[in-house]
């Protein structure tokens, strides 16, 4: 994910953010949950989330898009903006937006890349559940028909898509609007939710 500039952070300080959005869905999420969605949102003091792997994770993301880019025959532009849901406590940053597509685009698509990076070639034989909500949420929020997913793995760079789904977009939706109107609105902190097995050695932009 791009550095937040001000107005970023003052968005994402009033909504679920994309990346936080499997915490609220049945399968979990390695590193959120609702109760630390609740306690960001209320302004609750948080631990800074700083690794030496998030910084690796975010210095390399412009150059794992360009190599991407140069095999995969496609353009992108990294974004820096974070967009909000039109009628929905839901925002998302993301990585980059596709202006010129790849050769395999049989049809018009308006898509999104998402880039990330891990250390276990064995964590992605699919797309992980709570990254493929991360990427659902910013399909809603930015209106695109699909995400390509990227990731640097184990000395190979793998290619996922997400394509817009109306159902599990509304399952989402429906998530947030619950956590935001039984949570949120009633201030009720949520009880802590159950450890979901994280992935080790992941480099997980937000």
């Amino acid at each position: 994910m791009p550095a937040l500039t001000a107005a970023n952070a003052i968005i994402r300080a009033r909504n679920v953010t994309a990346s936080e959005c499997g915490a609220l869905m049945p399968e979990g999420h390695p590193y959120h949950s609702p109760r630390s969605i609740f306690d960001r949102l209320m302004g609750e003091p948080q631990e800074p989330k700083t690794s030496e792997a998030m910084a690796l994770g975010s210095y390399f993301e412009a150059t794992i898009l360009r190599y991407a880019e140069q095999r995969d025959g496609f353009r992108a532009r990294l974004n820096a903006r974070t967009f909000e849901h039109p009628s929905m406590f839901l925002c998302a940053t993301v990585d980059a937006f596709v202006t010129k597509p790849g050769p395999w685009v049989m049809v018009p698509e308006r898509a999104l890349v998402e880039v990330k990076m891990s250390g276990r070639l064995e964590l992605w034989q699919s797309v992980p559940p709570y990254i493929e909500w991360q990427v659902r949420a910013q399909l809603a929020c930015t209106a695109r028909d699909v995400g390509y997913i990227y990731v640097l793995v184990a000395q190979r760079l793998l290619r996922f898509e997400v394509y817009r789904d109306a159902a599990k977009e509304a399952a989402l939706l429906a998530a947030v609007q619950r956590f935001c109107t039984h949570n949120i609105a009633a201030g009720v902190r949520p009880d802590e939710a159950p450890v979901v097995p994280a992935m080790t050695f992941s480099f997980d932009a937000a």
